[in-house]
């Protein structure tokens, strides 16, 4: 069968990770257990999940003009993912510092160049549109919104990975999306409450439809008649949640191709994004197709 495609839109970083004892709560020293260089980024981690569960995935965003760049370029073609990838002249990639606890927990320290402006003309929407889904971050909005926009115009899903964002443009982009997915700090910090159900209803005024993951509690949506539906968590010992996020994002955009309902898709997606955090060592530990099928299989 002929897999299917997913285009995702949005970042791409390089992490250096380091597993620490605990994550730092003051001004103090701490000793690294190892370090890890890899792929990150939203957009970039949910097409190398993609990739990794079988899927056709393109990643198409923008780089800086440096060695960093290079490393995430190749990074995401060795994970098998089709890179359209603009390099802003004298702009320093992102990238990141990452710690990790031995509870998986984890704190981030991501620099984002200001020299990155928000132009997204040059996006090959006929080419992003080729594709069965399209996915976007919220990470560079000017870009979210013309994918999704495109891809709705000709009717394909169109999926938003909505994490916390200060750009005072995010509506436009759940505005766009068909398919609006949010962190819980995502929902509260866009919406304004602390009560997922609530935050899901006034997202639900934008968005066709709209979910929020809860970390340990699973996630919640609303259903087509707008009725509040909850997912438990699948039950994991947590070791690293570093990209899990994107990894779910990246699952549901592939379940939705393979024209799954939307619960199915966050039930696989759930799977995917569990599997995920048992593992440390980033965007190489993504579970492969067999492995969520198989768990799938002996849980629910």
């Amino acid at each position: 069968m002929k897999a299917l495609t997913v285009s995702c839109v949005g970042g791409a970083v390089l992490d250096v990770i380091y597993r620490v004892d605990q994550l730092p709560s003051s001004d103090t020293k701490l000793v690294a257990r190892s370090r890890v260089e890899s792929g990150g980024g939203m957009a970039a981690n949910a097409a190398a999940a993609i990739a990794r569960l079988g899927g056709n995935a393109r990643w198409i965003g923008r780089v800086g003009d440096d060695d960093m760049a290079n490393h995430i370029v190749s990074g995401l073609e060795t994970s098998g993912v089709h890179v359209t990838a603009r390099r802003i002249c004298d702009a320093t990639s992102p990238h990141s510092i990452v710690l990790v606890d031995q509870r998986g927990d984890r704190a981030i320290v991501l620099y984002r160049s200001t020299d990155f402006d928000a132009d997204a003309q040059w996006l090959p929407l006929d080419m992003i549109c080729q594709a069965n889904v399209v996915l976007a971050d919220n990470r560079w909005v000017a870009g979210a919104v013309r994918a999704l926009d495109a891809a709705r115009a000709r009717g394909l899903p169109a999926v938003l990975d909505a994490d916390i964002s200060d750009d005072p443009q995010m509506i436009l982009a759940v505005k766009a999306a068909s398919h609006v997915v949010f962190s819980e700090q995502g929902l509260a910090g866009l919406f304004g409450t602390a009560d997922p159900l609530e935050g899901l209803k006034r997202a639900a005024v934008h968005a066709p439809f709209v979910a929020v993951t809860l970390g340990g509690a699973g996630v919640a949506w609303l259903d087509a008649e707008r009725q509040p539906q909850h997912l438990r968590a699948f039950p994991v010992t947590a070791r690293e949640t570093l990209g899990a996020g994107d990894v779910f994002h990246g699952a549901f955009a592939l379940a939705l191709a393979e024209r799954r309902t939307e619960s199915e898709a966050l039930r696989f997606a759930a799977v995917t994004a569990a599997l995920k955090c048992e593992r440390t060592g980033g965007r190489s530990t993504f579970p492969n197709r067999s492995e969520v099928d198989e768990r799938l299989l002996h849980t629910w």
